[in-house]
């Protein structure tokens, strides 16, 4: 189980970085987190939301949680804009694909449970726009 928690702190503790690091020309942004931990278990709940000068819209919010039952985690992302919401590399001239003018949105939603009876996982996800690929 502290494996597990230490996983999870980890995780919760990454993302801030990595969203801020990404935030950093953002023109309108908001978070917020929250974390305890307690003798039965922990929780924390991170909510990161951006505009960015080019009009692109951001949201990501995770929750975890960790108890003597077992763990669980939670993930809505949205996006919308100009630019791909994914692995594409927007700034250079190695994306043969991206021609500036791409919109689009997506949307994931995943959840994750283990405990003493077994483990479960579930994602959504779903995308629309003029991406071509």
């Amino acid at each position: 189980m502290r494996s597990i928690t230490r996983m999870v702190v980890g995780s919760l503790i990454a993302i801030p970085l990595t969203v801020g690091a990404a935030g950093m020309a953002l023109a309108d942004d908001y978070s917020a987190s929250s974390a305890t931990a307690g003798p039965n278990g922990t929780y924390a709940d991170r909510v990161v939301s951006a505009v960015d000068d080019e009009g692109n819209a951001f949201y990501l919010r995770q929750q975890v949680a960790t108890g003597p039952g077992g763990a669980s985690s939670n993930t809505v992302a949205a996006y919308a804009g100009d630019e791909h919401p994914h692995h594409h590399n927007n700034y250079n001239d190695d994306d043969e694909d991206y021609d500036g003018n791409d919109q689009g949105a997506a949307f994931l939603w995943s959840s994750n449970a283990a405990g003493p009876n077994g483990a479960s996982s579930s994602e959504i996800a779903s995308s629309a726009g003029d991406w071509d690929n």
